[in-house]
């Protein structure tokens, strides 16, 4: 939640990319709220409050991932339909969150050890909706890494990127198994996003760095030619 108010403030203060900063704002905004939630299902006992929670926890994944798609592809490739594409998508299931036709009761608890460590998380029941949208956000991550591996970035930023993309892909095929009742482990969406956020940020970084060299250079050679 630091990063986004840090970079909701860049977006407001610096004129130069400000859309990017305000994509990452909105993203590391997403994941807060998707891991809070998902933080939060840990310890409800009542139903209908932890269908709200699920609820809350969706929405904070549409808006995550919807705004840090806008970032990536900012980054990589300026112009492109996916990010609207994707966004049009997301707007018309968000509708559907509110819904029995996405989330619905009975719960289903699912305790287990990790490392001599228990977890546990109480999930609701997922329906079709839910499995077409989570389906669709891993096509789109698959896709967008494809993307990333083949552009003609240099070899150092495209390699954050792929870092951006893949724990993602990851943590959606292997949560949308244990909600689909297909395997049996702890949820690792939100420890992955860490990675996610942090790879993002080191780009952003480095960005910046590169941006103050080149505008360095740019006042020395002004400098000389008023010599």
């Amino acid at each position: 939640m630091t990063m986004a108010v840090y970079h909701f403030s860049l977006s407001i203060l610096i004129s130069l990319k400000r859309s990017r900063y305000l994509y990452f704002s909105l993203s590391t905004f997403g994941v807060s709220m998707f891991t809070l939630f998902a933080l939060l299902l840990t310890y409800p006992n009542i139903p209908e409050k932890i269908l709200m929670y699920q609820r809350l926890r969706i929405i904070g994944l549409m808006i995550g991932a919807s705004a840090w798609i806008f970032c990536m592809y900012d980054i990589y490739f300026k112009h492109s339909i996916v990010p609207k594409v994707n966004l049009l998508v997301t707007l018309l299931f968000a509708t559907l969150v509110p819904t029995p036709a996405f989330l619905s009761l009975p719960i289903r608890s699912l305790s287990v050890d990790f490392m001599r460590i228990p977890f546990q998380y109480h999930l609701v029941k997922t329906n079709p909706a839910y499995s077409l949208y989570a389906l669709c956000l891993i096509g789109v991550f698959c896709y967008s890494i494809v993307r990333v591996a083949l552009c003609k970035n240099p070899p150092v930023s495209k390699i954050y990127g792929l870092m951006a993309f893949l724990p993602s892909i990851i943590g959606g095929i292997h949560d949308f198994a244990i909600t689909h009742d297909i395997i049996r482990n702890i949820m690792i969406s939100e420890y992955l996003f860490l990675g996610l956020l942090t790879s993002v940020f080191v780009l952003f970084m480095r960005e910046e760095q590169q941006n103050y060299i080149i505008l360095k250079k740019l006042t020395l050679g002004l400098e000389d030619e008023i010599l």
